[in-house]
């Protein structure tokens, strides 16, 4: 057999080959386009046949995570723990500074979420809000609690502010109500005016400004020091204006600056 006898044989071969891997090809992309229609038939199965309580499990978890993306600036973030469980975590803050954060841990059962556990201040009606929203509408029950958070941290760190920067000034140390939502301030008495004792009131846990100022000035204190004299009305007003429409570290700056300069 010459050379090209030879090629023509070699050839022959290779087209030989080539057309039995060309038909093995073929039933292969048969049977994988077999088992892909089968695996879709099969999702599309499951999903008829998977019980009602875990298609709302699914819900309510993609729901939860999505509603958890939107939030995660504002300082909430979703945790998940084993299934059906997942924790909500709030982060508080206030002036750019991050104080604690709080968890509310929930627990799907049947068809139902529920709070399995939470790190709330025992103020904050995390069982009524859950009742009304966790299974209606989640993005107000995360606002709410959210909501409930903020407005205690930021009463709470405005107080404190006031107790570093004017301690000087104060006659006692500044007493409150645990969710700070009452609070007692009492001005030591200056070579001029008595002492005067704010009591400053706020509408609800939702708010951070006041809504109520009460001022005792220091004949109503029982105080017999004289010669000293009250404040005119119209700064007694002008201090409730300040009160109730600025945080209360800035009212205080304003009222206690001008009182003893």
């Amino acid at each position: 057999m010459d050379y090209l006898e030879t090629l023509e044989t070699r050839e022959n071969s290779l087209q030989c080959r080539i057309q039995d891997l060309r038909g093995k090809k073929k039933k292969l992309e048969r049977k994988l386009r077999t088992l892909e229609e089968e695996e879709i038939r099969n999702r599309s199965q499951m999903k008829e046949v998977m019980p009602q309580v875990y298609q709302n499990a699914i819900r309510h978890k993609k729901a939860l995570g999505n509603l958890l993306d939107d939030y995660r600036l504002l300082g909430v973030s979703l945790y998940s723990l084993e299934d059906p469980n997942n924790i909500i975590c709030f982060d508080t803050m206030h002036k750019g500074k991050f104080f604690e954060s709080y968890y509310v841990e929930i627990k799907q059962t049947d068809e139902t979420l529920i709070i399995a556990k939470h790190t709330l201040p025992g103020f904050v009606p995390i069982l009524k809000i859950a009742d009304t929203y966790l299974n209606k509408d989640m993005k107000e029950f995360v606002h709410l609690v959210h909501h409930n958070l903020h407005a205690y941290i930021v009463r709470r760190e405005e107080l404190n502010i006031v107790k570093d920067h004017h301690k000087e000034i104060m006659k006692s140390e500044p007493q409150s109500s645990l969710p700070v939502d009452y609070v007692n301030l009492t001005i030591a008495e200056t070579d001029r005016y008595s002492s005067i004792k704010l009591i400053i009131s706020y509408p609800s846990l939702l708010a951070t400004l006041p809504h109520d100022v009460k001022v005792i000035q220091g004949a109503d204190l029982q105080e017999v020091k004289e010669p000293r004299i009250s404040l005119p009305e119209e700064i007694v007003q002008q201090w409730r204006d300040y009160i109730i429409s600025l945080p209360l570290s800035e009212a205080m700056d304003l009222i206690l600056n001008s009182h003893i300069s």
